[in-house]
């Protein structure tokens, strides 16, 4: 009886294992996010687009309608529906009055926002001052860097 209820139990070879695996997985759907990543700009740049309007650092159109939420600045979480990428590229000013002057420090999963939040023609956005990794400190966001507050029913801010 008790050499039954032992085996339920893991040795720490099989915890290892288990635990090395689980690492394998979660690079294997990092590489491909990033792969996925690539293939978009390389089928993008083979149509004449650049990199930079695809991954958010084009100016949108001129928004039809812009209402500020809150003058105060607002405190969210970077949260997903189910698994995939590790986070989220910074998107453009929606509102147009700033250009992203980069992609660095982009939000992964776990991360917290602190900006304004606005509606532009619609939709709810984060227009983001300061980010703050999963175990980090907080920084600045690039100028311009922006979050909607839904994306693809994947990536939510809350």
């Amino acid at each position: 009886m008790a050499g039954s209820s032992s085996s339920l139990i893991p040795s720490a070879s099989q915890r290892r294992r288990s635990t090395s695996l689980l690492s394998i997985t979660k690079n294997r759907i990092t590489l491909l996010c990033l792969t996925l990543a690539t293939l978009v700009i390389a089928h993008h740049s083979y149509q004449n687009i650049p990199p930079s309007d695809i991954m958010g650092n084009k100016a949108p159109s001129k928004p039809k309608e812009i209402r500020m939420l809150s003058e105060d600045i607002q405190e969210v979480s970077l949260l997903k529906r189910h698994s995939g990428c590790t986070g989220m590229f910074w998107r453009a000013d929606p509102t147009g009055q700033t250009k992203l002057a980069n992609n660095n420090n982009w939000p992964r999963d776990g991360s917290k926002l602190r900006g304004k939040v606005v509606e532009v023609d619609g939709a709810k956005w984060l227009l983001a001052t300061e980010v703050r990794q999963e175990g980090k400190d907080w920084v600045k966001a690039p100028a311009g860097a922006a979050m909607p507050f839904e994306y693809n029913n994947h990536y939510y801010l809350e």
